[in-house]
C-alpha cells in the first residue's frame, strides 16, 4: 500500500469514526484536526488531504447511521467496541473526583472538622477528613478541627490526640482548632437567649412521658412555663441542684412535624461531674448541650459555609440545625451529605472494634488486621491511599463499598516505586551447589529507583530456598537461582546437592529464590487474615505465623521500613532481636 493509499485509508477512518460519534454528520474541521494531529507525515499534504477529507465527509454523510455503522464495522473491525471503551471511560471519569459545591466561592468557603472525640479514627473517618481537605483546597478555604465532646460519658484523652495524628498522617490542614467542651458559658448565654425568646423551656417531665407525648404528637405541660421561671431553673440547673434525670432543656419545636427530631428535642441534659468527669474541664459542669445545640452554636459563630459530613448523620437533622442556626440569627451553611463508606470484611464500628480490643481478640486498636487509622499506618497502608481512594470513588448518595483488594492496588502502586526489594525464603531449605562459579553478586535493591542503591551478596555454594518450592522437585530437574545461574537436582537427601548448570537463560525454567547461608537472619513472618469469616462471625485465628530466612542486608534499614520481599509480598520490618528480624506481611 503507497502514501496515498495509506493516507486515503486514514482518512476514512477517521470520517466514518467523527460520523458514528457525531449521529451520522461528520465535520471537515475535527477530521482535519484528527488526521493531521495523528499523521505528522501528511501535514506536508494539508491540501491534498483537505481534499480528499471533503470528499469522503459529502459521500459518508449522505448515509444513515446503520450504513455508518456497518461500514466501521466491515472495513475497520474493532473501531466501533473501542470508541465505546473510550466513551464508559470517560463518563466514568466525569464520575469520579469531586463535584463543585454549592454556593461556594473561592477564598470564601469555610469548613470544619468536627470529629467525636470517643473512639479511635478508622478508615471512613480518614475518607471524610479527606473529603474536606480536598474542597478546602479546591476552593483556597479556611478549615477549623472542632472537638465536639460535649458528653462526658464518651470521651476520652486519648481520642483527642489519636484523631489529630491520624489527620496528620492523612495529609489534611486545619487553620484552628476548636474543643467544643472550653465553649460552656457560650452556650450557656445562647441557652438563656433562646430562653428569653421562648425559644427553650425546662422540662421535669420522665424520660417516658417525653417519649410518648413525641410519638403522640402532644405538646407537654412543662411548655407553658414563664420565660423568668425557665431562667431560674436553667441557672439551678448550671448549678447542679437537680439530680441526674430530673429536668432536661428542650427546644419549642413543632410537636406535629412530620420531622419527629422536630418535636421539642433535647438541648441540655444533666451529667454529674463526680461521677463523669470531663478530660479537659474536669468536674465543673452539671448542664451538657447536645450535640444539636453545641454544633448549630459553633457552626453560626464559626462562619461555617458548607458542611460536608456522611449520610448516616441523616437529613432530619439538617432541618433541626438549620432552625436553631436561624433562631440564633445566623444563615444555616449548605449541608453536603454523602454515602457512608464501606469496607468489604472490615469492621468499622466503634464499639465493636472496642470489644475486640478488650476482649484481646485483636492487640490494640493499632492491631494490622483493623482499619483504624493507627492500624492501617501500622500495617504498612500509606496516607497517599486515602486520597486515591476518593477520588477513584468520587462522592454519591448512594453508600459507596470498598473492597479491600482496592486498597491493596493503590497502596501497591505507591510502594511498587519506592520499597527496597530483598530475597526470603520462607520455610527454609538448605541446599548446596557444587564447585558454584561465582562467589558474590552485587544487586541493586529496585530495578528502575537508582537511589535506592544496590548490595553486595557472598556466595560460598550453600544457599536457602523455599521449601515449598524444593519439595516440588525431583533428581535431574533442572531450575533457575534468581538473577544467578542454572543448577541440576543432583540428590535429594538431608542436604539437597546441586549442580552448577550454566548461566544462559532457558525459557520456561522455573526461577527460585535463594539467601546465602552466609549472609541469612532468621525470620518470624506474621500474616494478617481478615478478621470475619465468611459466615461473619469473628476470626480469632485470623493472624498466620510463617518463619523462615532472610538476607543480612536489612539490617541497614530503620525498623518501620517497608519492602518488597521477592516471590512473597509486601512486608513492614516491626523489630530485630539478636540475629531474628520480626516482619509481617502488608499484602501481596
Amino acid at each position: 500500500m503507497n502514501t496515498v493509499q495509506l493516507m486515503e485509508k486514514e482518512i476514512r477512518r477517521e470520517v466514518l469514526i467523527n460520523a458514528y460519534t457525531h449521529s451520522g454528520k461528520a465535520d471537515v474541521g475535527s477530521v482535519m484536526k484528527k488526521v493531521l494531529g495523528s499523521n505528522a507525515e501528511f501535514r506536508s499534504k494539508s491540501k491534498e488531504v483537505l481534499s480528499i477529507v471533503k470528499q469522503v465527509v459529502a459521500e459518508v454523510n449522505q448515509l444513515s447511521v446503520e450504513q455508518i455503522t456497518q461500514l466501521l464495522e466491515k472495513e475497520f473491525p474493532g473501531s466501533i467496541e473501542q470508541l465505546e471503551e473510550k466513551k464508559k471511560a470517560r463518563s466514568t471519569e466525569k464520575k469520579k473526583g469531586l463535584p463543585d459545591l454549592p454556593n461556594a466561592q473561592i477564598g470564601k468557603v469555610v469548613l470544619r472538622y468536627a470529629p467525636d472525640p470517643s473512639k479511635y479514627p478508622h478508615i471512613g473517618h480518614a475518607l471524610n477528613y479527606m473529603i474536606n481537605e480536598l474542597y478546602r483546597e479546591k476552593y483556597q478555604g479556611k478549615a477549623f478541627l472542632r472537638f465536639d465532646d460535649t458528653n462526658p460519658q464518651k470521651v476520652a484523652r486519648e481520642f483527642y490526640d489519636a484523631i489529630r495524628d491520624g489527620m496528620k498522617w492523612v495529609g489534611c490542614k486545619w487553620d484552628e482548632e476548636i474543643i467544643a467542651s472550653t465553649k460552656m458559658e457560650l452556650f450557656y448565654e445562647k441557652g438563656r437567649m433562646l430562653i428569653s425568646n421562648s425559644d427553650l423551656y425546662v422540662c421535669q417531665c420522665d424520660q417516658e412521658t417525653i417519649r410518648k407525648n413525641r410519638e403522640q404528637m402532644m405538646e407537654c405541660s412543662c411548655r407553658v412555663r414563664s420565660v423568668e421561671e425557665n431562667l431560674e431553673l436553667f441557672d439551678r440547673m448550671i448549678a447542679g441542684e437537680f439530680p441526674v434525670g430530673s429536668a432536661v432543656i428542650r427546644l419549642k419545636g413543632d410537636m406535629r412535624s412530620k420531622n419527629a427530631v422536630m418535636r421539642d428535642p433535647v438541648m441540655f441534659r444533666l451529667i454529674d461531674p463526680q461521677k463523669t468527669p470531663h478530660p479537659i474541664v474536669g468536674d465543673k459542669y452539671w448542664l451538657w448541650p447536645t450535640y444539636d445545640f453545641e454544633s448549630s452554636i459553633l457552626e453560626k459563630e464559626l462562619g461555617t459555609t458548607h458542611v460536608l459530613r456522611s449520610a448516616e448523620f441523616g437529613t432530619m437533622r439538617v432541618e433541626l440545625q438549620s432552625y436553631l442556626i436561624k433562631l440564633l440569627g445566623g444563615v444555616p451553611p449548605v449541608f453536603h451529605q454523602y454515602s457512608r463508606f464501606r469496607i468489604t470484611g472490615a469492621i468499622t464500628k466503634g464499639r465493636e472494634i472496642r470489644e475486640l480490643v478488650e476482649k484481646g481478640i485483636v492487640l490494640g486498636w493499632d492491631d494490622i488486621r483493623l482499619v483504624t487509622i493507627s492500624g492501617l499506618k501500622n500495617r504498612g497502608i500509606v496516607p497517599e491511599v486515602v486520597k486515591d481512594l476518593v477520588l477513584e470513588i468520587g462522592i454519591t448518595a448512594t453508600n459507596a463499598t470498598i473492597d479491600w483488594k482496592k486498597i491493596e492496588t493503590f497502596n501497591r502502586r505507591h510502594l511498587d516505586a519506592s520499597a527496597p526489594r530483598l530475597f526470603t525464603a520462607l520455610d527454609s531449605v538448605k541446599v548446596r551447589v557444587e564447585e558454584s562459579p561465582v562467589d558474590q553478586i552485587t544487586l541493586r535493591y529496585h530495578p528502575t529507583n537508582d537511589s535506592l542503591g544496590e548490595r553486595t551478596l557472598s556466595l560460598t555454594g550453600d544457599f536457602f530456598v523455599s521449601g515449598h518450592d524444593v519439595f516440588s522437585l525431583s533428581e535431574g530437574d533442572v531450575f533457575r537461582l534468581k538473577d544467578l545461574f542454572n543448577v541440576r537436582v543432583v540428590e535429594i537427601a538431608d542436604v539437597i546437592t546441586l549442580e552448577y548448570a550454566g548461566k544462559e537463560l532457558i525459557p520456561n525454567t522455573r526461577k527460585l529464590q535463594w539467601v546465602p547461608v552466609s549472609q541469612a537472619l532468621s525470620l518470624e513472618y506474621t500474616i494478617p487474615h481478615s478478621l470475619i469469616n465468611p459466615d461473619g462471625s469473628i476470626n480469632e485465628n485470623s493472624l498466620e505465623l510463617r518463619k523462615g530466612v532472610i538476607e543480612d542486608s536489612i539490617t541497614a534499614f530503620e525498623v518501620g521500613s517497608l519492602f518488597q520481599l521477592e516471590r512473597i509480598g509486601f512486608a513492614k520490618l516491626n523489630k530485630r532481636r539478636d540475629r531474628v528480624i520480626y516482619m509481617h506481611e502488608i499484602h501481596k
